[in-house]
């Protein structure tokens, strides 16, 4: 990549995030050791059959995780707090809008017990406007752009609606976009103003997992020139 694209990803902090949905524990270990010597952030998805009609391996089945790497914990469950405390270190924690009943200063603690950090999470159905009485205590959003649950869906580009308006209303805020994200949409969702993007398919899909990481990157960076020039 050249300067100016470089220069670009550095300003606004791009970042491209491997999710990983498994059941087992050697799968588990096997695709985070595939990414992490490329990326600085690893997504893992976390389901309860619940919440959503999927699961996955769950935190106590895991009691190490790789050094060298960031971690954040797409809580798709029903009791957050339960699954947060078995999960201590400088995790983000990922909290759907949708979960949230009147249990907001008990997630807020269990999340600075745990050590970790706070996201809010949008599903597709859920008006963006959810989010205001929680922004303060948050550092990102995450923007659902398929249905949670499976792998292979197709990217919905009515979400980029909620990416621009989050991006002109908290343009400090780190904005991650999850679902659906390739080559192409990648670089719509950053054309939008998300700086964070949750990639699975097309990454672990891949022949060779480095240069498609590069790709989703290079095209983010295009994305990004698109966003700037609006300004």
């Amino acid at each position: 990549m050249g300067g100016e694209t470089k220069s670009t990803a550095e300003r606004l902090n791009l970042e491209v995030i491997p999710a990983i949905l498994v059941k087992t524990k050697e799968e588990f270990i096997n695709n985070i050791n595939k990414v992490k010597d490329y990326v600085k952030e690893i997504h893992i998805d976390v389901m309860d059959n619940k919440f959503v009609p999927n699961y996955t391996i769950k935190p106590e089945e895991i009691k190490e995780l790789p050094n060298g790497v960031l971690y954040e914990f797409h809580w798709m469950v029903e009791n957050q707090i339960e699954w947060i405390e078995k999960t201590k270190g400088n995790h983000l924690h990922q909290i759907h809008i949708e979960t949230i009943k009147d249990n907001w200063m008990e997630i807020i603690k269990a999340v600075k017990k745990a050590g970790g950090r706070l996201c809010l999470t949008l599903n597709p159905s859920t008006p963006v406007n959810k989010i205001e009485p929680y922004i303060k205590d948050a550092q990102r959003i995450l923007v659902m752009c398929v249905v949670p649950g499976y792998s292979h869906q197709k990217y919905i580009e009515a979400m980029e609606d909620k990416i621009r308006y989050l991006r002109e209303k908290y343009p400090k805020l780190e904005i991650e976009v999850d679902g659906g994200i390739n080559f192409e949409t990648i670089k719509r969702a950053a054309s939008a103003g998300a700086d964070k993007f949750v990639s699975c398919s097309a990454i672990y899909s891949s022949s060779n997992i480095k240069e498609a990481i590069e790709k989703l990157k290079e095209n983010a960076n295009e994305g990004a020139k698109i966003w700037l020039q609006k300004k």
